[in-house]
């Protein structure tokens, strides 16, 4: 059975942005409406700043983007539950993403 995201476009908002534990790699989070995301991302290739609002769109197929925004193509890794809400972890090789969703809504389907 094959996992794949349904799919997000969301409107958030960049909460901070902080050094992350291996050199030259930034954590960035944001708070949107339904969800909260934090992710890596290598510090010589951050657009982001902070308080800025940004439009998060995770799809299957490559969306229209500009030189300013930050696109790749990465790997669901794992799903799981806890205390903060459905916890989906991404990688864009080897950076993660970390969506907390707290309504449990699960971004993601399976297919057969």
């Amino acid at each position: 059975m094959l996992n794949t995201i349904d799919g997000l476009n969301e409107q958030c908002e960049i909460t901070s942005i902080n050094k992350g534990t291996l050199k030259g790699i930034l954590l960035v989070e944001m708070h949107c409406e339904k969800r909260e995301i934090i992710f890596d991302i290598v510090n010589d290739i951050n657009t982001f700043t902070e308080k800025e609002k940004v439009n998060v769109v995770l799809s299957k197929i490559r969306p229209e983007f500009g030189p300013e925004d930050f696109c790749g193509h990465g790997y669901i890794v794992t799903q799981k539950k806890n205390e903060s809400g459905l916890v989906t972890i991404i990688s864009i090789f080897g950076l993660l993403v970390k969506i907390i969703d707290k309504d449990d809504n699960n971004l993601i389907k399976d297919t057969t």
